[in-house]
């Protein structure tokens, strides 16, 4: 089996990554569509899944979208220090990356971000009550309309107050190959517009 052509080759593990995630934003059936996040809070690390809306090679920034009243949103206001975590099974890479977050509420990105929402995904931040909010019973806590197919997307307007863009600006992405015939691991740090970029034990 011929080795691919970034096995040894750190500028072609750099553009492999980036391709990964810029696959993954455009394809929900790409491993690398959902990413895990990592916040801290109280000095306890939180974990959670999101799903990749956009990476952007030049600025080595990411975004996902979110509830500005969740807890990741709180959290990275007291601490922008955030952690990220994408794998791809059929590619058996997988790209730790270190970056400081920025939330963005009601301001031109989001409003862009949110005027491409579908009305069924909007729904998501339609909820009556915060994410996380304790229940006595189970509950989607939406208005019953949104409980339908009978409301359009001048219902979910309202939608807005909620929504969020978390924008990453990564510091760092650790990059690993998996491979029965050895590993391979490097690193990657950002600095402005300079990279630096080294090989490491698997």
């Amino acid at each position: 089996m011929e080795l691919p052509a970034y096995y040894n080759d750190l500028k072609k593990a750099w553009q492999k990554s980036v391709a990964l995630m810029c696959e993954g934003v455009g394809s929900n059936s790409h491993g690398m569509h959902t990413v895990t996040i990592a916040t801290e809070a109280n000095d306890k690390p939180d974990l959670r899944t999101v799903v990749l809306r956009s990476f952007d090679e030049l600025t080595k920034t990411l975004t996902f979208h979110t509830d500005s009243r969740s807890h990741k949103v709180s959290h990275i206001v007291m601490n922008p220090n955030v952690a990220v975590l994408a794998y791809s099974y059929d590619e058996k890479i997988q790209l730790r990356m270190h970056g400081q977050a920025i939330v963005h509420h009601q301001d031109a990105l989001t409003r862009e971000r949110f005027d491409g929402v579908t009305p069924s995904a909007r729904r998501c931040y339609l909820s009556s009550d915060a994410p996380g909010t304790t229940l006595d019973d189970p509950t989607v806590a939406l208005a019953e309309i949104f409980q339908t197919d009978s409301y359009d997307k001048n219902d979910t307007e309202c939608a807005y107050e909620h929504f969020a863009v978390v924008e990453v600006k990564l510091t760092s992405l650790d990059w690993l190959y998996l491979h029965h015939q050895g590993h391979r691991r490097a690193r990657f740090e950002f600095d402005g517009e300079t990279t630096k970029q080294q090989w490491l034990v698997p």
